[in-house]
């Protein structure tokens, strides 16, 4: 029989677009003996991305935010078999919570009680899940080729775009490296485990970390290559741009005014 808990120390993740929560779930969380902090983030699709990573064995994430929602947040997780716990002050959100595979629903504001009973049964799943899976979160991904039984290492980071040619899809690596991967572009979308690949067309998609310059119709990686925007796809990348837009205009006004009063 194996023990209730298999590590002394599991680390936690938390996302929450707003500082003060975060603090709160830092302080509860640092009273326990059995669980540490790893990273906070107010930007959920950092946040995820250092999920993704493998930077926490458990998350704890609100649900209504700006970029990426705690629902999607948890989609995006269901294959690695990290535990997600939702910290919310929206209770209509519960059952849509437990839709996603959540672990627990903690109301806010969090209660030292029920955080510690719901990070106990995140434990608990996330040493079952290692048992059975001996999954472990990496930088390297691995995609079958063209050839064969092959498997093409790949670091996700390391991604430009990705292009949909015929029958195959090509990812575009920053070193200039080109690789095929027979599968359909939504599947091969679907699968890769990398929060900032998004598609921006019907036939590409783009590193959201790799962009140089948008432009209305197209947008100009650090490489210098040009790749299409969509009109059907636009909008999600203009959530995305909005999102992380310093407004500086409004500065320079305040600026100007000061100079000239």
């Amino acid at each position: 029989m194996k023990p209730k808990f298999l590590k002394k120390l599991y680390r936690v993740g938390l996302i929450d677009d707003e500082e003060h929560p975060l603090k709160v779930l830092s302080n509860l969380i640092g009273m326990t003996e059995r669980y540490k902090v790893s990273f906070t983030a107010t930007e959920p699709m950092i946040g995820l991305e250092k999920i993704l990573r493998g930077e926490a064995d458990i998350l704890i994430t609100d649900i209504r935010m700006d970029q990426i929602g705690g629902l999607e947040i948890s989609r995006k997780l269901m294959e690695t078999g990290i535990p997600v716990i939702f910290c919310s002050g929206y209770r209509e959100y519960a059952i849509d919570a437990f839709r996603v595979k959540a672990m627990d629903f903690i109301e806010k504001p969090p209660i030292y009680s029920l955080v510690c009973e719901a990070l106990d049964k995140a434990a608990e799943k996330f040493d079952d899940y290692s048992i059975t899976k001996g999954y472990c979160l990496n930088e390297v991904i691995f995609l079958k080729t063209k050839l064969g039984p092959q498997k093409k290492a790949l670091k996700p980071l390391q991604i430009l775009y990705i292009e949909q040619k015929a029958k195959v899809s090509q990812i575009v690596m920053e070193d200039g490296e080109i690789i095929e991967h027979p599968s359909s572009f939504k599947e091969l979308l679907g699968q890769l485990p990398f929060p900032y690949i998004m598609r921006v067309h019907h036939s590409y998609a783009i590193n959201l970390r790799k962009i140089k310059i948008v432009n209305p119709k197209e947008c100009q990686l650090v490489s210098g290559e040009i790749v299409p925007i969509s009109r059907s796809y636009k909008m999600n990348l203009d959530t995305f741009i909005e999102s992380n837009l310093l407004n500086l205009g409004r500065t320079l006004t305040s600026d100007q005014s000061d100079q000239n009063s």
